[in-house]
């Protein structure tokens, strides 16, 4: 009878989101009308919205009950993690759409605490999530079996269906494989920072608390 003993939490953790998400992909659909192809690690035709930051998504009003329910979600895993008393903010968020073998390249969010990846609209067959092993170095000469995207290849996928939002550190590598199909894959990404006061300060202003 194995149980798991590990003290530390796990660096990826998932949430779902159970509300309408409608009028929150009507009015991404909307927005990525005039957006540009292939911005940053956006390839293969995928649009982003990050270039976007004076109406950035978590300040619409169709994101108001997410940005609610996801405040004690986000709470409750900075106490997990132990982490001083803060005022958590997100201070920059977009929105991606990938079809027809659009894909988003490996990156990672930097300097922010958390990362989040909430899949406003996930068709079936459109692709998943990969992160970086960073368990892989630890376990060099081991008789490992392989499988691609398996939790002993380089990058390991994370299964997720709309209304799925993935909360892992800003540091952690990841990318996100081409959408086979001809429906849209539509993601809702922020960045969220706890602000200290003797933490250092970013350069920009915190516009809203999350």
């Amino acid at each position: 009878m194995l149980t798991e003993a590990s003290p530390w939490p796990s660096i990826i953790h998932k949430a779902h989101y159970d509300g309408d998400l409608s009028k929150i992909v009507n009015r991404v659909r909307t927005e990525h009308i005039n957006v540009k192809p292939n911005i940053g690690v956006m390839q293969g035709g995928g649009k982003t919205s990050v270039r976007n930051q004076k109406t950035p998504p978590h300040t619409w009003q169709e994101t108001a009950d997410l940005m609610e329910w996801f405040k004690p979600i986000i709470a409750e895993l900075w106490n997990k993690y132990e982490y001083t008393e803060a005022t958590l903010s997100i201070l920059k968020s977009w929105t991606n759409i990938q079809l027809n073998k659009a894909y988003v390249e490996e990156h990672d969010h930097g300097g922010c605490h958390f990362a989040v990846s909430m899949y406003l609209d996930k068709p079936e067959g459109s692709g998943n999530i990969q992160f970086r092993n960073m368990n892989l170095p630890l376990q060099n000469n081991t008789p490992k079996v392989w499988k691609q995207a398996g939790i002993n290849d380089y990058f390991t996928e994370v299964e997720a269906v709309t209304g799925d939002a993935l909360i892992f550190p800003g540091w952690l590598s990841h990318r996100v494989p081409p959408n086979p199909t001809d429906k849209e894959r539509i993601v809702l990404s922020f960045n969220v920072h706890g602000i200290t006061s003797g933490a250092p300060t970013l350069i920009g202003t915190v516009k809203e608390d999350v």
